[in-house]
């Protein structure tokens, strides 16, 4: 093979060579194959023969496949949709961590998909990465800035960080878009009894009770609201109401365990005082089971 042929698979111009001895024209070898110089090849001349670096023996090349007509396009938005379908069983699951990793591949493939930063935002809110789902809910709300779920949920996690302030702005900017959403009436009224506002907090669980008549979250919220306005009596009646529709409901027992230990302290009778604390004690180790 020698040097003349050159290394790597290149293009060689073989001609057969008059034996010495008889002056005619050897057999060619069978791994050789007679083809016409390149440079004098018109367009439709055929692949002309190449050398295998390995064996230095020629062979021919194999033709480039035709391309797809219609090659596949990978499709972000259904492997987004795939991720999301994993987040969400991760989710139900309580793998949060996991929930959130499935998310993030979601979003860095579609990060137009509305609902997919509010998944994440929650399975943050459960890990408290508090600040990570605040910034989800605000990219929410960025894209779009009149979906009422989205300003409820970030009431939710701003009220679930103590600010209080800013989850009322968010619960008042979704009951603007939503007067019928009961979630975000419930939150105000949290958030408002939080700032000691029991007045507007009164208001908030009323609207609350006529969209849902005796759901104990609103009683709930219209017992606390009473018992910070000291109007006790109203409020001892209303949170009886809602533990009677829920008697599993863990905040009303507790805003009960404490409503008779004031009225207990506040007492003048002795009587009326042992009442009031063993029923307190009585919602308080419900709390504890609870």
């Amino acid at each position: 093979a020698g040097d003349s042929l050159g290394s790597g698979n290149s293009t060689a111009n073989v001609r057969p060579t008059p034996d010495p001895a008889t002056g005619s024209d050897p057999t060619p070898d069978p791994g050789v194959t007679s083809q016409p110089d390149p440079a004098m090849a018109d367009s439709d001349s055929k692949p002309v023969a190449t050398i295998d670096s390995d064996s230095d023996s020629f062979s021919a090349p194999v033709p480039a496949p035709d391309p797809d007509p219609n090659p596949v396009v990978p499709d972000p938005h259904r492997q987004a949709r795939s991720y999301r379908d994993q987040g969400l069983k991760h989710l139900e699951q309580g793998d949060y961590e996991q929930a959130e990793s499935a998310f993030s591949a979601a979003i860095d493939l579609a990060p137009e998909m509305l609902e997919i930063h509010r998944y994440r935002a929650q399975a943050r809110a459960i890990l408290e990465k508090r600040d990570e789902a605040i910034e989800d809910l605000q990219q929410e709300i960025k894209l779009a800035p009149e979906d009422a779920t989205s300003h409820l949920l970030l009431g939710q996690v701003y009220a679930s960080r103590g600010q209080l302030e800013e989850a009322a702005a968010a619960f008042s900017r979704a009951i603007d878009l939503n007067p019928k959403l009961g979630g975000a009436w419930a939150g105000r009224a949290f958030a408002h009894i939080g700032q000691k506002k029991f007045e507007q907090a009164l208001s908030d669980a009323e609207q609350l009770l006529t969209l849902y008549p005796g759901h104990p979250v609103a009683l709930n919220s219209q017992g606390a609201a009473l018992w910070g306005l000291d109007r006790k009596t109203e409020a001892l009646e209303t949170l009886d109401r809602a533990i009677a529709k829920d008697a599993l409901y863990h905040e009303a027992h507790f805003n009960r365990g404490w409503l008779h230990l004031e009225l207990a302290l506040q007492a003048e009778r002795k009587s009326d005082r042992s009442k009031h604390y063993v029923l307190a004690i009585e919602d308080f180790t419900r709390v504890i089971e609870l």
